[in-house]
């Protein structure tokens, strides 16, 4: 029989711990994680405020909310064994 939907959904965050070696190796790792790295930096870690009323205040918090992710990666990256798994998101 297959699988309609090859894409199995991705296990729960409960259920899956992500050590910071793992961040490192993916990210530090290889080539190609690196280059993965440097982009996402490049599009979303950047100065989040955006003038411009209503409009500006949305586009601030989008912005600040796609830096976060980026700044949870690079924590993890730097933690050790010894700072256990909360990066203080």
């Amino acid at each position: 029989m297959i699988d309609a939907n090859p894409r199995k959904p991705a296990p729960s965050a409960s259920a899956l711990e992500i050590s910071p070696a793992t961040y490192s190796r993916v990210f530090e790792g290889t080539p190609d994680g690196q280059l993965v790295l440097q982009d996402l930096c490049r599009r979303y870690y950047r100065d989040p405020f955006v003038a411009g009323g209503i409009e500006g205040e949305r586009e601030t918090l989008v912005r600040v909310g796609e830096a976060r992710v980026v700044s949870f990666i690079l924590k993890r990256m730097a933690m050790t064994p010894e700072d256990g798994n909360d990066v203080g998101d």
